[in-house]
């Protein structure tokens, strides 16, 4: 009475895992395939970078000449960065540009005359 009886349930979970085993083998084999193929890519771009940089070491560019700047005629100044400010100037940016600051209680007062505030 020692017979084993194989049922059908576990040759289902036996084929499961030989199934799964022959797909993780061939998932592997196609992961090392792209990583190979990368690689030989980036090999052949490293190639092509190098051949351009030695080609361009043995032959350097001409200078293309340079332009001379126009000097800006009118009211509108440039900032540093070449965009127009509106014609203020670099010292009106921040501060009032008018020398020294005055306390909020004279600038309040200020406004009061003049009928800003109430």
């Amino acid at each position: 009475m020692s017979s084993k009886t194989v049922s059908p349930a576990h040759l289902a979970r036996l084929e499961k895992r030989k199934i799964a085993s022959e797909e993780g083998a061939q998932a592997i084999a196609e992961q090392e395939a792209r990583a190979i193929a990368v690689r030989q890519n980036m090999e052949r771009l490293r190639a092509l970078r190098l051949a351009k940089e030695a080609q361009e070491a043995a032959h350097p560019p001409e200078p293309s000449p340079k332009r001379a700047k126009a000097k800006s005629v009118g009211m509108s100044a440039k900032s540093p960065a070449g965009k127009s400010n509106g014609g203020k100037s670099a010292a009106g940016k921040k501060g009032g540009g008018k020398g020294q600051s005055q306390p909020l209680s004279a600038w309040l007062a200020a406004q009061r005359d003049t009928g800003r505030l109430r």
